[in-house]
């Protein structure tokens, strides 16, 4: 049995793993240990600052949807420009749900691709995860803390 030590990198918060009682120890959105692991380590699957355990985290998500409201709709391409030219705008809970082009930002071609792919026809497929959950298959350093999947 180890004792909990206080010091930098330490902490005593419940780590937030997916199902214990299955042996999933994936951790869970909101958990303390995504990203809080050595800023020199090598990087996670997802790009972002290692996680703190031995599965990195991965949410899930719909990319597109960066309002998160279930729907991919023409208040995407709204939501995505209010984020980046609107001051005071909160910032989306999945930034990687806005990055709908999956080219590893989020700007206004982001807006532009989704409109597009609303309303012409034979315009590119949106990227997946598309349509349902899933994760990145694209390492970037977009952060995706959470996403409301079923």
């Amino acid at each position: 049995l180890h004792q909990w030590t206080p010091g930098v990198g330490n902490i005593s918060a419940d780590p937030g793993f997916v199902d214990v009682p299955s042996g999933d120890f994936t951790l869970g959105a909101g958990s303390p240990c995504i990203n809080a692991g050595d800023p020199l380590s090598p990087l996670d699957p997802d790009g972002t600052v290692a996680d703190i355990g031995a599965v990195p985290s991965l949410v899930s998500f719909v990319r597109g949807d960066i309002n998160a409201d279930g729907a991919f709709d023409i208040s995407d391409a709204v939501s995505t420009l209010f984020v980046l030219f609107v001051a005071g705008t909160s910032t989306p809970v999945c930034m990687d749900a806005g990055d709908t082009n999956d080219d590893g930002g989020l700007d206004v071609s982001d807006a532009v691709y989704a409109l597009a792919a609303l309303f012409v026809i034979g315009s590119p497929p949106i990227p997946a995860p598309h349509v349902a959950c899933g994760t990145d298959p694209t390492p970037d350093g977009l952060e995706c803390a959470e996403y409301p999947c079923p």
